[in-house]
């Protein structure tokens, strides 16, 4: 009896562990289009940012600077150097005010203490100028902000997030914004730049962005990140998710991980937020029939009228990438979320979960949530730590499967 007993727990073991493992290497593959977190020590370096990309911008600096260009001082400000246009020449170079240098980056950079300012705004750390070509072969400019990561982030959280939000919530919010950008710092590494600093990455308003629970959030987080299957967790949020947050299948079209393939919400409701968040946890907006048959011709869709507007394999909190729009007449046509936004007007569809309805000559849209909805609702977030959350339980609440961990 005892020896068919052993028998039987080593085979459920072995059972248990093969599961395991198949379970593990599932997973690695679902991941493995995102750099490996193998030498840790070296992440808390530099973030570089992108500020401008365009034909020119507006540089200043507070006091003495120098201007670095293939390794070699170009120039030694003793002054502080007023507010300059700097541009791309055609031929080749950067113009930097009265300064032509010669090769295709530069950098500025300012004394210890010293503040840099670029378009207007207040930066720290030091700028890099690039000279790049568009498509047509024209001359841009790119001018990135680079400096240390926990700077950086001291001016994301409250261009993120109310600063006067719960600190279990602004701590949720550093994590995710750390994970985020050293996941696109590795993933970018040969590109000019790791993150924009924009809503196409995460918003960051430079000296003007910090406020002292930003500074405290990245302080008492420091180092802290989220791993999956010992990646670094691209860690999307995004304002309020209308009662579920989104798969990233469904709306960027990547392979859905557990940590991002969507939760139940129930702490963006309204009613835990004296309703302040209203407008966007449910929202409806009314366009003219005519008017989006004007801009769909304008774009090189032509049609009599639209009969309907649905969502191409929507995820189970209705979130979709692309919508099919069928007209009175012909064949159906898809448009993705973005071009059906440049359809309709900016700012008015405030997610991808929506339906639409035809209303005499209107066109109606019943939609849930602000943003992308894909990771961390952010009023969800805050909604978790008035209920009496920490920060620990906010993270898992929203990145299931994931190892929250400090490496540095």
């Amino acid at each position: 009896m005892r020896t068919a007993a052993y028998i039987i727990i080593v085979m459920v073991v072995a059972a248990v562990l093969a599961a395991s493992v198949r379970s593990c290497v599932a997973r690695k593959k679902e991941f493995a289009r995102y750099p490996t977190v193998e030498g840790l020590q070296g992440i808390h370096g530099d973030i570089r940012v992108l500020l401008a990309d365009g034909v020119s911008c507006k540089v200043s600096v507070s006091g003495r600077y120098k201007i670095i260009a293939d390794g070699r001082a170009a120039f030694d400000g003793l002054r502080p150097m007023p507010d300059v246009l700097v541009r791309p020449l055609a031929a080749g170079g950067i113009a930097i005010g009265d300064l032509n240098v010669k090769q295709e980056r530069a950098e500025v950079v300012p004394a210890a203490g010293d503040t840099l300012r670029v378009n207007g705004s207040a930066y720290r750390g030091k700028l890099m100028l690039a000279r790049r070509k568009d498509r047509r072969g024209a001359p841009r400019l790119l001018a990135v902000n680079v400096l240390p990561l926990e700077e950086y982030l001291a001016g994301v959280i409250s261009s993120e997030m109310h600063s006067f939000w719960p600190m279990a919530a602004l701590r949720a919010q550093a994590i995710a914004a750390r994970s985020y950008a050293l996941c696109r710092a590795r993933s970018r590494s040969r590109w000019n730049y790791d993150v924009a600093a924009t809503t196409a990455d995460q918003v960051y308003k430079g000296i003007a962005g910090e406020t002292a629970s930003a500074r405290r959030a990245a302080g008492q987080t420091r180092g802290v990140i989220l791993l999956y299957d010992w990646q670094i967790l691209p860690a999307y949020y995004h304002s309020v998710c209308g009662g579920r947050t989104a798969s990233r299948k469904a709306v960027f079209g990547e392979t859905d991980i557990t940590p991002l393939a969507g939760v139940d919400c129930k702490y963006c409701n309204p009613k835990l937020h004296g309703g302040k968040n209203s407008g966007f946890y449910h929202w409806q907006v009314v366009v003219p029939h005519a008017k989006v048959v004007r801009a769909l011709a304008a774009k090189g869709h032509s049609a009599a009228g639209i009969k309907a507007i649905e969502p191409v394999d929507p995820d189970r909190g209705h979130h979709a990438r692309e919508m099919t729009l069928t007209p009175l007449s012909g064949p159906p046509f898809k448009l993705s979320i973005a071009e059906l936004r440049r359809v309709i007007g900016p700012g008015k569809l405030k997610s991808n979960c929506f339906e639409c309805r035809k209303k005499g000559n209107t066109l109606v849209f019943r939609g849930k949530g602000f943003g992308h909805g894909v990771g961390m609702c952010q009023w969800g977030a805050k909604g978790m730590a008035i209920s009496g959350y920490d920060t620990k339980a906010i993270l898992e609440y929203y990145y299931p499967g994931t190892e929250i961990r400090r490496v540095y």
